[in-house]
């Protein structure tokens, strides 16, 4: 029989734990692991299809973000979609698989898209960052930035839509603040040295609000006046509340409040 005064340090580790357990989450991250510890991939066989020493950083992260629009595609089946999309380790295995024998190709979301071509480029040793975009009516769309070391910028690249994007008249690549700050009559989508608006012509509407978003750091939230109303609030919201309202709801309890930084 236990007795009494062992009982004292008996319940103080089953609070002591609890608490911590409760503090950092700890089951929901267990359970994260035990979900993902099975999902890799064959990193030779990726970095095998990307010649890193011919190819230039352009060319390579073009390669890159071919390779994951043309192994996956856009949602059209919840039903069918029977795994974690964000499990970007698992979703690259599937698509190398679709690649070498052309079997089911996952339904991905632009978000989903973003993290496995942010997986893909870490593999190579390149740096990128996830960012969104945001509209009043119609959400929001997430693709990534991607570090050119040789030019110390940061460049769009979309995964989703398969597009970078260019100022009118010059063959450079433009960063998502290019994107935000000029007017849409100044820039266009580009695909395979293709520019045009027909390209993402719905995507028009998603410039004029941009967001920086990285675990390390404080939310940016990029807004053109001209282009987006700060003051309004996100008709999609149920909430119906203003974009920076939104972002410091979602994210601004565990990182920290968003930086506003509007433009007109």
């Amino acid at each position: 029989m236990i007795k009494k005064y062992l009982l004292i340090p008996l319940f103080a580790s089953f609070f002591i734990c609890g608490y911590y357990t409760k503090k950092y989450d700890a089951l929901a991250q267990i359970h994260s692991y035990f979900v993902t510890y099975k999902s890799s991939y064959n990193q030779s066989s990726v970095q095998n299809l990307f010649d890193t020493q011919k190819l230039s950083f352009e060319e390579l992260t073009e390669n890159v973000r071919l390779f994951v629009n043309s192994n996956s595609q856009k949602v059209f089946n919840e039903k069918e979609r029977k795994y974690n999309e964000n499990d970007s380790k698992k979703m690259i295995k599937m698509m190398l698989e679709n690649q070498s024998r052309k079997s089911i190709k996952p339904q991905l979301s632009c978000s989903a898209r973003a993290l496995v071509m942010q997986e893909i480029l870490l593999s190579l040793g390149i740096q990128s960052r996830i960012v969104n975009y945001f509209s009043e009516f119609n959400g929001s769309h997430t693709f990534i930035e991607v570090f050119n070391k040789e030019i110390e910028e940061w460049i769009l690249e979309d995964p989703d839509y398969n597009i970078s994007y260019k100022l009118n008249g010059s063959d450079k690549k433009i960063s998502l603040a290019d994107t935000i700050i000029h007017s849409n009559n100044k820039f266009k989508p580009c695909r395979e040295g293709v520019c045009n608006w027909e390209l993402a012509n719905n995507l028009k509407v998603f410039t004029g609000a941009g967001l920086y978003f990285n675990f390390d750091h404080s939310p940016v939230i990029l807004i053109n006046q001209k282009k987006f109303n700060s003051k309004l609030t996100l008709k999609w919201d149920r909430q119906q509340r203003t974009l920076l309202k939104y972002v410091n709801d979602t994210w601004g309890k565990n990182i920290s409040k968003a930086i506003l930084l509007v433009v007109n």
